[in-house]
């Protein structure tokens, strides 16, 4: 898949917005960028998005494109950031669809996730979601059940990751000075509590 020309349309808000600011405050070890883009002019992902979404919420969802420029300036370490750790973005379930232009390896700062921990009837996340006051989970409280479970995304170039963020999910460490490009889709503004009430019109 080629990302034509239309790269360059019109941005939503043509400012570029520091993340890293709000993210990270006054650290500087990884810088991010974001811009977001109308999605029907990137016709190719939107048929994707239109195609994953109706698979798995019976109905297209529309959404912006959000592209994201992750720049490591300096060394990180495992406990840099809060989203270096196994985290979740909210209970109810959350979709995230991310294409990478560019190969993804070890260094890269590479999408993790544990299996499983998006399920509803998942029993340890049920009790950490009741019981843990915190949205992250430290690495020494993973069970051995949990670390067989974790995955990193590596992969060539021209790839999708599509994940239920609602499960564990972290960006794994820069390993040296790089620089990771993805462009993100996300639904979590689509659903509320009455998506709830109205269930059967997304099963």
């Amino acid at each position: 898949m080629k990302l034509k020309k239309n790269i360059f349309s019109d941005w939503i808000d043509k400012s570029i917005i520091d993340s890293s600011s709000i993210k990270y405050k006054d650290s500087n070890i990884v810088k991010i960028s974001c811009m977001k883009k109308n999605i029907k002019y990137l016709p190719s992902l939107s048929r994707l998005n239109d195609y994953v979404t109706k698979k798995i919420f019976g109905k297209k969802i529309n959404t912006v494109a959000e592209f994201f420029l992750h720049e490591c300036i300096d060394t990180e370490t495992p406990d840099s950031y809060e989203d270096t750790k196994f985290h979740i973005d909210r209970y109810l379930p959350c979709l995230k669809i991310i294409y990478t232009p560019n190969k993804i390896n070890e260094a890269s700062a590479p999408f993790g996730f544990i299996k499983k921990t998006h399920k509803l009837n998942n029993e340890f996340m049920r009790n950490f979601t009741l019981n843990s006051k915190k949205f992250f989970i430290d690495d020494e409280h993973l069970t051995l059940d949990l670390k067989n479970n974790e995955v990193s995304t590596i992969c060539p170039e021209n790839s999708l990751i599509i994940s239920f963020t609602n499960g564990f999910h972290k960006r794994n460490i820069f390993l040296k000075k790089n620089v990771r490009k993805m462009i993100f889709f996300q639904f979590t503004n689509n659903f509320n509590f009455f998506s709830l009430l109205n269930y059967k019109k997304y099963n």
